[in-house]
């Protein structure tokens, strides 16, 4: 039954991932309508970059990577200062659920 523990706190990370890059998309497309024309053409790769790693979270199944792999994937194509933000999402989100949980 350990096998089980493990594999829900994956999907709840794994969640916990799709829906900071989720809100960060959302980010980015709010502050690509508020651009100055200098600044769409990096916030339009960016957004790019960040859909293509949530479409390759929600290609993954839990099992089938660590955690590792999924964090090494978002670091490869996103931009530093969107990876921290999303960083602190999740261990926002991951102290939030520990302290409801105990």
């Amino acid at each position: 039954m350990k096998g089980v523990g493990i594999m829900q706190s994956r999907e709840e990370i794994l969640n916990i991932l799709i829906d900071a890059l989720l809100e960060e998309i959302a980010k980015t497309t709010e502050e690509l309508r508020e651009a100055s024309p200098s600044q769409r053409q990096k916030l339009r790769y960016t957004l790019r970059d960040l859909s293509l790693a949530l479409a390759r979270l929600l290609d993954r199944l839990p099992e089938e990577t660590d955690i590792e792999q999924w964090w090494r994937e978002i670091e490869r194509k996103i931009p530093k200062e969107r990876v921290l933000r999303i960083r602190e999402k999740t261990l926002t989100v991951k102290k939030a659920s520990k302290t409801v949980k105990g």
